[in-house]
C-alpha cells in the first residue's frame, strides 16, 4: 500500500512538472501584467475620488506646496525625462490643446504607489481624456462633474468592434506595453517605443481610438502587437464619487435646516440661465416659496450671501446637476415627495444623476444647454416630470431601476439618507 501511494505521488508530481513545462513563460508574464494593470486602475480611481481641494498646482504633481485636485479629475501622465528626479510624478499641465500632454507613463509617485511595472519589467503608461484631465487653475471654465461626457474609444482586436459605446466612453486608459517589438528602442521617453499598432490603429496616438491587440501564444511576443490595457469609464468613477457627493449635499441641507427653523432651502431653477453657467461664484439663488422642484441652489442670498459647500463641490459646480424638491414643511403649497415601495412621505428629496448615458447630452460648451430636460439627467420615466408637471404625479417617485445610474436621497426632520436606508 505504501509503495502504491509512493508511485501515485511520483506520477502526480511528474504530471505537474510536465504541465508547468508546457506553460508559455510569456503567459505568466502577461498574467502579472494583468494584475499590475488592475492595481494601477484602482489606484487611479482612489486617487481621483480622494482629492480634497481646488484645482491648482502642487499636490497634483506629486509634492510641494499648493492646492489639491478635485474629485473626478484624472492625474496628468508622467512625461519627465528619464534622468529627472521628478520621474514618476504628473507632468503639468495636461488640459490644454496639445493632446500629447495627455499620454505618458503612469505617475506612480503622484498616485502614492510603488513604481508601476508590467510582467516584463516595463513601465505602465496612461492616457487621459481632455474632459477629465486635471485642471490647472482654481476656476477653469470646463468643469469635471456628472454632466461631462468622456470621449476615449476602445476597440476590440478586429479593429472594428467598439467596446466603449456612446455615453460610456473611457476617461482614462492604462497600458502594459510588454516587450519591445522590432524598431522600438528602450528605455525611451517616446510613446511609440512602448505602445503598438494593430489593425490600422495606433495605441501611441494620444486621443485614440485604442485597440486591444489579439495575443497568439504560438508567436514570439516581441513579434506581435502585445499591449495589454484596462480603462476607466465615468460610471466606474462616479459610483465612488457619488458617495462623497451624497454626503456633501446631506450636510448642506442638514446645516440649513438647523439654522433656519426646520426649513430646507428652496430649490433653484435651471430655467434661470445664471444657474446653468459654469462660473462657480455666480448667484443661482433659491426661488420663492411655492417653487417646489428644481436643483440644489448655488448660493443663499442675504446681507452677506453665503455659498455653501466644500471647495471641490463649489469649484466644479456640482449643484446644477442635482435634482431637488421640497415638501409641505416649506409651505407655498408644496406636496411631500412619495416614493413607491418606501414607507411614508418625506420633507425633501434629492437625486444624484450618474454620468450621461446613451444619447443624453447636458452641456452646450461648458454651460448646461438651454433646451435641457429632466430626461437628460434621470433615467426612470416616473422621475422625469418634476420640472414640467404641477400635478400629484410630479411628487410621486420610483426607486432608480436596473437601467439607471441615479442615486436617490430622502429627507425627514433634517436628516437625509439613501432611499434604501429608510
Amino acid at each position: 500500500m505504501l509503495l502504491l501511494l509512493l508511485l501515485l505521488g511520483v506520477a502526480a508530481a511528474a504530471l505537474i512538472i510536465a504541465a508547468v513545462r508546457h506553460i508559455n513563460p510569456d503567459e505568466i508574464k502577461r498574467q502579472r501584467s494583468a494584475e499590475a494593470l488592475q492595481i494601477a486602475r484602482q489606484a487611479v480611481i482612489s486617487w481621483s475620488v480622494s482629492q480634497m481641494g481646488t484645482a491648482g498646482s502642487g499636490n497634483c504633481s506629486g509634492g510641494g506646496a499648493g492646492t489639491a485636485c478635485n474629485p473626478g479629475e484624472m492625474p496628468c501622465p508622467d512625461r519627465y525625462a528619464l534622468t529627472d528626479l521628478a520621474l514618476g510624478s504628473s507632468s503639468l499641465p495636461c488640459n490644454g490643446a496639445t493632446a500629447t500632454t495627455r499620454i505618458g507613463r503612469l505617475p506612480w509617485r503622484t498616485l502614492g504607489i510603488a513604481p508601476a511595472l508590467d510582467g516584463y519589467g516595463q513601465p505602465l503608461w496612461l492616457a487621459v481624456d481632455l474632459a477629465y484631465a486635471k485642471r490647472n487653475t482654481a476656476n477653469a471654465s470646463a468643469k469635471v462633474n456628472n454632466d461631462v461626457l468622456a470621449s476615449l474609444q476602445i476597440v476590440a482586436s478586429d479593429g472594428v468592434t467598439v467596446l466603449t459605446q456612446p455615453g460610456n466612453r473611457a476617461l482614462a486608459v492604462i497600458f502594459a506595453p510588454g516587450p519591445a517589438q522590432g524598431g522600438q528602442a528602450r528605455p525611451s521617453n517616446t510613446v511609440a517605443d512602448y505602445l503598438d499598432r494593430a489593425a490600422g490603429l495606433d495605441n501611441s496616438a494620444p486621443s485614440g481610438p485604442f485597440i486591444v491587440p489579439a495575443y497568439n501564444p504560438a508567436v514570439a511576443t516581441n513579434e506581435q502587437a502585445n499591449d495589454q490595457l484596462v480603462f476607466i469609464t465615468a460610471a466606474d468613477l462616479f459610483r465612488e464619487i457619488n458617495l462623497r457627493l451624497g454626503a456633501e449635499v446631506t450636510t448642506l441641507l442638514a446645516d440649513y435646516w438647523q439654522a433656519n427653523g426646520s426649513l430646507y432651502p428652496q430649490p433653484a431653477s435651471l430655467a434661470d440661465s445664471i444657474c446653468r453657467n459654469s462660473t462657480s461664484n455666480a448667484a443661482c439663488n433659491p426661488q420663492p416659496a411655492g417653487f417646489c422642484r428644481g436643483i440644489v441652489p448655488r448660493r443663499y442670498p442675504g446681507t452677506t450671501p453665503v455659498q455653501p459647500g466644500s471647495l471641490w463641490y463649489v469649484q466644479n459646480v456640482w449643484h446644477r446637476g442635482i435634482y431637488y424638491a421640497v415638501g409641505a414643511v416649506n409651505g407655498g403649497g408644496c406636496q411631500d415627495p412619495i416614493v413607491a415601495g418606501v414607507s411614508g412621505s418625506f420633507d425633501a428629496i434629492f437625486i444624484l444623476p450618474g454620468p450621461p448615458l446613451g444619447g443624453q447630452v447636458r452641456l452646450a460648451g461648458t454651460d448646461v444647454k438651454p433646451g435641457y430636460a429632466l430626461s437628460d439627467y434621470l433615467e426612470d420615466a416616473a422621475n422625469q416630470d418634476g420640472w414640467t408637471d404641477s400635478g400629484a404625479a410630479a411628487d410621486a417617485y420610483v426607486l432608480p431601476g436596473p437601467g439607471s445610474n441615479d442615486v436617490m436621497y430622502l429627507c425627514r426632520m433634517g436628516e437625509c439618507r439613501e432611499a434604501h436606508a429608510w
